[in-house]
C-alpha cells in the first residue's frame, strides 16, 4: 500500500492507497486497466471485488478490539454525483463486510446555469462544490471516521469531504483509496472497456439491472455520436432504457451546456 496525505489547517491526514500507478503502469497491465474501467462504469462484479479488497485493507489497520467497539466507527463515501455511484456502492458493501455503520456525503442542488461544470476553473469548482456538500448518516461527533474513494488523482474530493467531516468533531479521520493515480487519467480509464470492445460491451453492461449507472458511464455515453447512442439505446431493455434517459437528462442539466431529450421513439436520444 502507498500512503500519501492531504493537509487541512496545517495538519496532515495520511491517505492509504491499496495501489498506486501511472499511465505507463496501466498500459503495461491490460487486465488491470480493463478491471478499473469496469469499476468506473459500474460493473457490479468489479465493485464487489474492489469492496472486498478495501475491507481487508481497512480491517488490517483497525485496533484488535474493533469488533467490540463497532458502534464507534462510521464508514463514509466521497461526494456522490449520481443517485447510484461507485463510492456509495463501495461503502454499502464494505459496511456489510465489516458490519460497520455507514454514512453518505452527497452533492445537492448543483446547477451551473449556462456554464458547463467542466469549463470552470479548479478554484471555481471547489468553491461551488464546498457549499453543496451535505452529510447524511449517524452522528459523527466523537466517532472514528473512515472516508473512502475508489480512484483518486488530485485528492480534491477527499479534501473537501474531510473538511466537512472535521467540522463535525470526529474522534479520528482515516482516509482510504483503492487506487492513487500519478496522472489524472480517469477519462482514459473509463473509456478503455468501450475502446476495446465497442458498443456491445455498453449494451451488456446496461442490460444487467444489478450494474450501477455511474456519472462516468453517463459522461461516456454523452460523448458518443448520435448514431452510436441510438444503436446503444435500441439494444437496451425497455426498463433500463427509460431509466438511462432519465439519468442522462438529469445529469446534463447539472453538468453540461448540452441538453439531451427523449426523441420520438424510445430507441433514440437526440440533442436539442
Amino acid at each position: 500500500m502507498s500512503p500519501s496525505n492531504i493537509r487541512i489547517e496545517g495538519k496532515k491526514y495520511p491517505i492509504t492507497a491499496l495501489r498506486k500507478c501511472s499511465r505507463r503502469d496501466l498500459r503495461l497491465d491490460k487486465d488491470f486497466f480493463l478491471f478499473l474501467s469496469a469499476l468506473k462504469l459500474g460493473d457490479v462484479h468489479a465493485v464487489e471485488k474492489c469492496a472486498r479488497e478495501m475491507a481487508k485493507a481497512i480491517s488490517s489497520t483497525l485496533p484488535k478490539d474493533f469488533r467490540k467497539n463497532r458502534k464507534d466507527y462510521i464508514i463514509i463515501n466521497h461526494p456522490a454525483t449520481t443517485q447510484t455511484s461507485v463510492a456509495v456502492s463501495l461503502v454499502n458493501s464494505i459496511a456489510r463486510i465489516l458490519q460497520m455503520q455507514k454514512g453518505e456525503i452527497v452533492l445537492e442542488n448543483i446547477y451551473f446555469g449556462n456554464t458547463s461544470y467542466y469549463d470552470l476553473s479548479p478554484t471555481a469548482k471547489r468553491k461551488i462544490l464546498e457549499k453543496k456538500l451535505h452529510y447524511y448518516g449517524p452522528r459523527v461527533r466523537n466517532k472514528r471516521i473512515i472516508l473512502i474513494d475508489d480512484i483518486s488523482a488530485t485528492g480534491s474530493a477527499l479534501k473537501m469531504s474531510s473538511k466537512l467531516l472535521l467540522g463535525k468533531k470526529p474522534k479520528s479521520l482515516s482516509l482510504f483509496v483503492y487506487l492513487k493515480l500519478e496522472n489524472n487519467i480517469e477519462k482514459e480509464i473509463t473509456a478503455y472497456q468501450y475502446k476495446q470492445k465497442g458498443i456491445k460491451y455498453l449494451v451488456q453492461l446496461m442490460n444487467n439491472k444489478d450494474n450501477i449507472i455511474t456519472s462516468r458511464l453517463l459522461s461516456l455515453i454523452l460523448s458518443l455520436s448520435p448514431s452510436e447512442t441510438a444503436l446503444l439505446l435500441g439494444k437496451v431493455s425497455r426498463e433500463r432504457r427509460k431509466r438511462l434517459i432519465r439519468e442522462l437528462t438529469d445529469y446534463t442539466k447539472l453538468y453540461s451546456k448540452v441538453y439531451w431529450t427523449h426523441g420520438f421513439s424510445e430507441s433514440a436520444l437526440i440533442k436539442k
